[in-house]
């Protein structure tokens, strides 16, 4: 059989009929199944998809009128179209009988070839235009389908997260104007619950955007786990999220609060390593707090940050929070003008070979000449720029300008080195150490390789990561060497220390300041000890008296730095202690040029 073919079906009880029959209809494509009583006609009906059938009135034991009434009234033929072929009666009423019986024509015997052709190429032709009918309305349905899954699909994501899957900022909108305005038809509260990820950005730069995206996948389904279905949650931002507690007081929000903050206790698994994160949390109720969704979503952000701040788990909103905000915008404002409009200046302290055998080194310390507040001190500043994102900027002024106002001194032989400070934060803005800029640089100014320092505070060591070692090692290996400040103070461990590039350790002047302590003076010892076996320089902070200069320098110190020699000085008046001193010592080396900036 080919099931590719329409069929037609012939019924007759006389041989010779049929093979009539099947001899006229070879000579079109269809496939012609044959059927010698009413019976098994019925049976090849049940079997096959007929465009039309062909059926001798006169049989025995079931006629064609019989046949044809149980064919009709069967669902899988009941519309398909029956031709009764007869040679008995010619009269109307019998005719009449088989159309209300269903047959749609009548053929006579002898029937002549070309109408029963004609006939038959008109069903056929009927039969395919059903056909494709039928496949253009299940093509139709099928687009149909799709077009509103995808419709589905379309409105599914435009409401939720791509990543986590959890609602999106639009979603929460519309979630919490629903559940203000129940909650003012049943005088209730309702809760908005912001959450700062803390970490996360250090997962991000260490372990890559995939591990940071299966750290926010992981703690989406953590938190999920903890809320009601009632609740929702949504994120709205990197690390950001947003709850929406219905039915829920700020008493009650800050239970909620604790039961999430339990699930930063377990560590993520990410890659075979363990990372964890905390979080910061803001807390804003309708109606005490604000009636509009927008305006308890401001308010539940600034308390997050005020949580952040004041390193706090979670802090509701109050209206004081406003104001520090105020002064936290005002004061961005002001840094970035700082520094587009070089209100910062850059302040050196020296450092002295101990020995007074080679040029001293400076440390560039940065200060902020405010136009109206007047000078601002580090400790006024940096803390702040630091936790708003705005310590990269000024590192990199620092930086720039350093390497421009000392290029000349190191050329001329005046100074053997810059020291700059720089952030942990630093490390993950690749704008700022970029070892290819910071050297593109240094050459732009003809400033030497091994004549800049980059001093890094000893706690960055605990964050250990590839990267930032790789970091430290393009550094060095560009000539821009490393210095670990206020050694000792920290948390680094000799592994560490002898693992990552670095060139030179800082005595904190912590130590330093009360050297005739027994402990003191054996710390400072075993620091000065462990940095020689380890081949690097060691420079000591704080040398503020005489007494501090010959303990130092009978350690073997080979830097010293502090008030006994200088205060930090801008420019012009460090240009001038830099005469002084090579006027006093320059004996054993001398500058190559005496011009100076």
């Amino acid at each position: 059989m080919n099931e590719a073919l329409p069929k037609i079906l012939i019924v007759d009880d006389k041989p010779n009929n049929l093979y009539a029959l099947r001899r006229v209809l070879s000579h079109l494509k269809i496939e012609v199944i044959e059927a010698d009583s009413g019976q098994n006609a019925l049976i090849q009906v049940m079997n096959h998809d007929f465009f039309l059938v062909l059926l001798d009135v006169n049989m025995p034991e079931m006629d064609g009128f019989e046949t044809a009434d149980l064919m009709l009234s069967n669902k899988t033929s009941e519309s398909t179209p029956i031709i009764f072929l007869t040679a008995i009666n010619r009269d109307l009423n019998f005719a009449i009988r088989g159309y209300l019986t269903g047959a749609v024509d009548y053929i006579y015997k002898p029937f002549n070839d070309e109408v029963l052709i004609g006939k038959v190429k008109i069903f056929k032709q009927l039969w395919e235009q059903k056909k494709m009918l039928v496949e253009r309305n299940n093509d139709l349905k099928h687009l149909a389908n799709q077009l509103a899954q995808a419709s589905k699909n379309y409105i599914h994501d435009s409401l939720h997260d791509s990543l986590t899957g959890v609602p999106n900022r639009k979603l929460l909108l519309d979630r919490g104007k629903l559940g203000i305005a129940i909650a003012e038809r049943a005088k209730g509260s309702v809760c908005l619950v912001m959450l700062d990820l803390d970490g996360f950005k250090a997962i991000n730069d260490t372990l890559g955007h995939l591990a940071g995206d299966m750290v926010l996948q992981e703690v989406c389904s953590r938190m999920t786990a903890r809320l009601r279905s009632s609740d929702t949650l949504a994120r709205i931002g990197g690390d950001e999220f947003c709850f929406i507690l219905n039915e829920t007081t700020g008493a009650q929000a800050a239970q909620v609060i604790e039961s999430l903050v339990e699930i930063f206790d377990l560590p993520i698994v990410i890659e075979d390593k363990e990372v964890t994160v905390g979080g910061s949390f803001g807390v804003a109720e309708y109606p005490i707090h604000g009636k509009e969704i927008g305006d308890l979503l401001r308010k539940a952000d600034l308390a997050m940050y005020e949580a952040k701040r004041s390193q706090k788990t979670f802090t509701v909103y109050e209206e004081s929070i406003d104001s520090k905000n105020e002064l936290t915008i005002n004061k961005r404002a002001e840094l970035i003008t700082a520094v587009k409009e070089n209100q910062l200046e850059i302040y050196y302290q020296p450092q002295v070979d101990s020995n007074n055998q080679c040029a001293p080194g400076l440390e560039a310390l940065v200060r902020w000449n405010h136009p109206d507040r007047g000078m601002v001190l580090p400790l006024d500043f940096i803390p702040f720029a630091e936790k708003n994102n705005l310590i990269s900027l000024i590192t990199r002024w620092v930086v720039e300008n350093a390497i421009e106002q000392c290029s000349s001194w190191i050329r001329a032989g005046r100074i053997t080195n810059v020291s700059i400070n720089v952030s942990p934060h630093d490390f993950s803005d690749s704008r700022v150490l970029d070892f290819q800029w910071i050297v593109q640089l240094m050459r732009n100014w003809s400033m030497p390789r091994d004549s800049l320092v980059l001093e890094v505070t000893e706690n960055i060591l605990m964050n250990s990561s590839p990267r930032l070692e790789e970091q430290m090692q393009n550094l060095n290996e560009n000539g821009i060497e490393l210095s670990l400040d206020d050694f000792g103070t920290g948390y680094s461990s000799l592994t560490y220390l002898h693992e990552i590039p670095v060139k030179e350790v800082k005595i904190d002047q912590s130590f330093v300041s009360k050297l005739d302590s027994k402990n003191k003076f054996v710390i400072v010892k075993s620091i000065i000890d462990l940095g020689h076996n380890l081949g690097l320089r060691v420079v000591a902070e704080g040398v503020e008296t005489e007494s501090h200069l010959i303990t130092l320098k009978g350690l073997g110190c080979d830097r010293l730095q502090g008030y006994y020699f200088c205060k930090p000085q801008p420019v012009e008046q460090i240009d001038l202690w830099l005469q002084s001193y090579y006027a006093t010592y320059s004996g054993a080396w001398q500058p190559k040029d005496i011009n100076h900036r």
